[in-house]
């Protein structure tokens, strides 16, 4: 069974845009922008830590002089655990927010399209050469929707928030089905990410692709509208 988790080996980002194939396993990173957060409270902390010890508090004058203030350390490090806890505990909400609607694997149905031609592609945020893919199908859902295509982009993040940014430029016409147990992907036995699929009117299956490189878009696209150009059989679903 193909292992669809992104907890196993990480291959060269390179590697994968020049072959336009990124392997199903590959190793999930931190969130950076969580890191980054962390980071610059660990820093405000230490420098508030350094200019306290640098300019001491100090008492009312007496008797025209000025003396140091005693009182209890901050609780610096207690300010510090509990900013990174808020950040943690806020990025569910977070992602509530932003992420574009989405399907579950229960709810999509091929035959809910009958009579369209469906391109069913599936991507992730980890893989490279999706989104060098992912702008080429948004091309072809915003040009090709009024005449019968509907692309289906199916996500195998674990968290649809981690695809945030490739969500947003997704072109609206899109069905955006997020699949983090794969159990469309085992459906398809995939082998490589992208992996598309390409259904003609009658839902049947008309050409598959591992991978994506822009020197074979065009051949992809003139397949498309190839079947556009059909019209579904009668009472074929």
């Amino acid at each position: 069974m193909t292992d669809i988790s992104s907890n196993a080996t990480t291959t060269r980002a390179t590697d994968a845009v020049k072959s336009g194939v990124q392997p199903i396993a590959i190793t999930s990173k931190i969130n950076l922008a969580t890191a980054s957060l962390v980071a610059t409270l660990a820093i405000q902390y230490k420098h508030a830590t350094a200019r306290d010890r640098r300019f001491p508090r100090q008492t009312p004058p007496v008797n025209g002089h000025s003396m140091p203030c005693k009182r209890r350390p901050r609780s610096g490090g207690s300010v510090l655990i509990i900013g990174i806890a808020a950040i943690v505990l806020a990025m569910p909400v977070l992602a509530a927010e932003t992420a574009a609607p989405a399907l579950s694997p229960d709810d999509f149905q091929l035959q809910d399209h009958a009579g369209q031609v469906v391109l069913l592609d599936f991507w992730a945020s980890w893989c490279k050469p999706c989104a060098v893919s992912l702008p080429w199908m948004s091309k072809l859902a915003s040009t090709y929707a009024d005449r019968g295509l509907v692309v289906v982009a199916v996500n195998l993040d674990k968290q649809l928030a981690a695809a945030d940014k490739l969500l947003a430029q997704l072109d609206p016409h899109i069905v955006v089905v997020h699949d983090p147990e794969g159990v469309l992907a085992r459906q398809h036995d995939l082998a490589g990410m992208p992996s598309s699929f390409l259904y003609d009117r009658d839902g049947k299956l008309h050409e598959q692709h591992v991978g994506f490189l822009p020197a074979n878009a065009d051949a992809r696209e003139q397949a498309i509208m190839a079947l556009l150009e059909t019209e579904a059989t009668p009472d074929a679903n």
